[in-house]
């Protein structure tokens, strides 16, 4: 199988590891090659051998909380000094891979944000409710995270009420509310390509992942048309047979 992902600058007692497009499940969920999934990090950490050092750099909007989490603790157990990089934005669940490190670099123009779990959903009431419900069990595992890095002091309602108004931090705001983090003096930081749009982001913080440089040629376009076509019968397809069965 393809690699998805780069060692960059490996030695024998030190790599680095970039997160520089979207956070997602599994290999099926990318769009680029930028997007990391928890089996990427564990392939990555195991051809890094026994490195003493382990570089992170981040500039990510976030994605799947279940991937993030995943990647989380796999970072959390290896056996290395993490430092972390944010180069301009570690949002959502961004913001969570990059409390893994030892040492949380962050330039004065860079940001973090945290905020309540989102989903889209379709069904009926009763899973409806059921989808809320997961929400707040992901919420709650989230919180812990943030607890567990918050220096002394800092109380679990003001985490929430900051998750419920979507707060983004600067370099120093983040310096108050979590351990190992080090402000340095502002870099020239690019915005982060992603798709997520958030209410609060600050302007040019996001680029769209999927903007070409070039105008796409009609073909592209057309080959897009037809692959959607294809998925939505397929969809259509799936409905039935499950109605179909449902009812005999």
């Amino acid at each position: 199988m393809a690699k998805f992902f780069e060692i960059k600058n490996k030695t024998p007692t030190s790599a680095d590891l970039y997160f520089y497009g979207d956070i997602v499940s599994d290999t099926w969920g990318k769009w680029t090659d930028e997007d990391k999934c928890p089996q990427d990090i564990i392939d990555m950490l195991h051809e890094c051998g026994d490195v003493e050092e382990l570089n992170i750099y981040i500039n990510s909007g976030g994605g799947s909380v279940w991937g993030g989490v995943a990647i989380y603790n796999i970072l959390r157990r290896f056996n290395a000094k993490k430092t972390v990089h944010i180069d301009g934005v570690a949002a959502s669940i961004a913001s969570v891979i990059a409390l893994s490190g030892d040492k949380i670099i962050m330039p004065k123009n860079s940001f973090l944000m945290i905020h309540k779990a989102m989903t889209s959903a379709f069904g009926n009431a009763d899973e409806l409710r059921s989808i809320a419900e997961s929400l707040e069990t992901i919420e709650k595992s989230i919180i812990n995270t943030y607890m567990e890095n918050a220096i002394d002091g800092i109380e679990e309602s003001f985490i929430k009420e900051m998750m419920s108004a979507e707060t983004w931090l600067t370099a120093e705001d983040a310096e108050k509310l979590f351990k190992n983090i080090e402000v340095t003096d502002s870099v020239e930081a690019v915005a982060c390509i992603s798709d997520y749009r958030y209410k609060k982001a600050p302007g040019s913080v996001f680029a769209s992942k999927r903007k070409e440089k070039t105008p796409s040629p009609k073909p592209r376009d057309d080959e897009f048309r037809k692959a959607e076509s294809r998925l939505r019968k397929l969809k259509n397809f799936i409905f039935e047979e499950e109605y179909k069965n449902d009812n005999e």
